[in-house]
């Protein structure tokens, strides 16, 4: 597949450390959706991305029918979600492709994701942490279609860490609350846990600490 038709395939605050909320009175429920859009970014570019998530919810779903072949390729998570997400390996995501999805769709319409939510070739897992202080830590595993995340797209003194102008890219959803997660997440430290090659896809394992 050429690097064109895989760019077309990417509240309360508590007392204490608690999962699935972030505080300032802020529900994070989308943050991983968010997160999935960050690392979407850097397969997509950020001009491209951007416009796909401006376009309309019909418009970018046929844009992106008309882009995709039977090769390309996308990721849907297993349900090998044991264990904390750190923890986590190829088995958790499977390659799929266009004919999947059409297979898919023709057996059941509605348990198919749309095609415009498919279109980036990746598939996250994530956790996230947080207290009166607002986000505290966030466990991301992210599975990215080979050959994965362009080395342009990471910061060089800060080895694994992804640019910040992705996180400002996928930011630009703000109707999905998606720029009030970039702020919270940009305050945190970002690091490369692990990385491995899988069965068509590689697989990046991150933290995010304040």
């Amino acid at each position: 597949m050429g690097k064109s038709k895989a760019a077309f395939l990417l509240i309360c605050a508590l007392p204490l450390a608690s999962s699935g909320w972030a505080g300032a009175g802020a529900p994070f429920f989308n943050l991983p959706w968010f997160l999935q859009d960050v690392v979407a970014a850097t397969q997509i570019e950020t001009t491209a991305y951007e416009e796909l998530r401006t376009m309309g919810e019909f418009e970018a779903e046929m844009h992106l029918r008309d882009q995709a072949e039977p090769t390309s390729a996308w990721i849907t998570r297993t349900a090998e979600t044991a264990g904390d997400v750190t923890d986590l390996d190829c088995t958790a995501f499977i390659l799929r492709n266009y004919s999947d999805w059409q297979n898919d769709n023709a057996q059941d319409t509605g348990s198919v994701p749309q095609w415009r939510e498919a279109f980036h070739g990746v598939a996250v897992f994530a956790d996230y942490f947080s207290g009166f202080g607002g986000l505290r830590q966030v466990n991301l595993a992210a599975a990215v279609v080979s050959p994965g995340i362009p080395e342009q797209a990471f910061i060089d003194d800060r080895p694994g860490a992804i640019s910040p102008e992705f996180l400002d890219a996928a930011a630009i959803r703000t109707g999905a609350n998606f720029h009030r997660m970039g702020e919270a997440v940009s305050s945190l430290e970002m690091r490369l846990l692990r990385h491995e090659t899988c069965d068509g896809f590689e697989l990046y394992i991150w933290d995010f600490l304040r």
